[in-house]
């Protein structure tokens, strides 16, 4: 009753407008909002005959007056399905093989403005000054890293080859237990990806400190690029830090020992254990 004869999909030959133009609808008697409904009567179709030799796989439906209509989604595997936003994107999205590091991006307790830069920087997309190299032709640009100021900066360099950057972690890595972790970002990924999956303390905290910082260090190379603002490399560690502990605050724990640690290493109260 509120389907569209000739621009819904009510069956597998629809939509018919596909097949009839306006003006062969009109000059049958119908409207062009006619409802599927409509033209049936006493369980025939209300159209011409040479109508049925056009569609003669047209089963004429079974109206329900007591149950409303619904819309459907026909999957690319041709399965009806209850319509939402979320079963379309599934059906649309471009599907991969999930990457080894999505745990380490995604998680319940991850804070989204520093996911999503974690995810530019696992995707090599970041807008780092080697890649701009490329891009100016006349080699014009004179490009340094504001960090550092020593060489252009590049994914490698800011994490965490940059002398600046690779204090800034040193700094913070203790606190989530990574102390015999390698400077680089291969070695901080393959340590992180093992525990990455599981929900305990020391997972949860190693992926909020390496998003934190991250996210930080790109902030204070933007901003010393961008809007000649600079902070110290104890005032970042500080931000750092503080942003971890706040978002730890909202976390509930289980009590071992390790919890018991990590809490003490964070100053945070025991009551966050339940």
């Amino acid at each position: 009753m509120t389907a569209s004869t000739w621009y819904d999909s009510w069956n597998s030959l629809c939509p018919l407008s596909d097949h009839l133009s306006p003006r062969m609808i009109t000059s049958a008697g119908f409207s062009l909002n006619e409802k599927v409904a409509d033209i049936i009567v006493y369980n025939t179709w209300k159209w011409p005959s040479e109508w049925t030799d056009r569609f003669p796989n047209i089963q004429i439906p079974v109206l329900n007056t007591l149950e409303l209509d619904r819309l459907m989604w026909k999957d690319s595997n041709q399965y009806l399905l209850d319509f939402s936003v979320n079963v379309v994107w599934e059906d649309l999205r471009p599907q991969a093989a999930i990457v080894d590091w999505f745990p380490i991006v995604w998680f319940n307790q991850n804070v989204p403005k520093h996911a999503f830069i974690l995810w530019l920087i696992f995707k090599q997309k970041l807008k780092t000054q080697d890649m701009m190299a490329h891009w100016d032709v006349n080699r014009s640009l004179s490009l340094c890293c504001s960090l550092c100021e020593l060489q252009p900066d590049s994914h490698n360099h800011l994490f965490f080859e940059c002398p600046f950057s690779s204090q800034v972690w040193n700094s913070v890595k203790s606190r989530a237990e990574l102390n015999n972790v390698a400077p680089d970002w291969m070695s901080i990924v393959a340590t992180i990806i093992p525990i990455a999956n599981k929900s305990s303390v020391q997972s949860v905290v190693a992926k909020l400190v390496l998003a934190a910082s991250t996210y930080f260090i790109c902030d204070e190379r933007n901003a010393r690029l961008f809007r000649q603002q600079k902070r110290t490399r104890d005032q970042l560690i500080g931000v750092i830090v503080q942003t971890v502990r706040l978002k730890l605050l909202t976390c509930r724990f289980k009590r071992t020992r390790r919890v018991e640690r990590f809490l003490t290493a964070w100053d945070l109260p025991f009551s966050l254990i339940h």
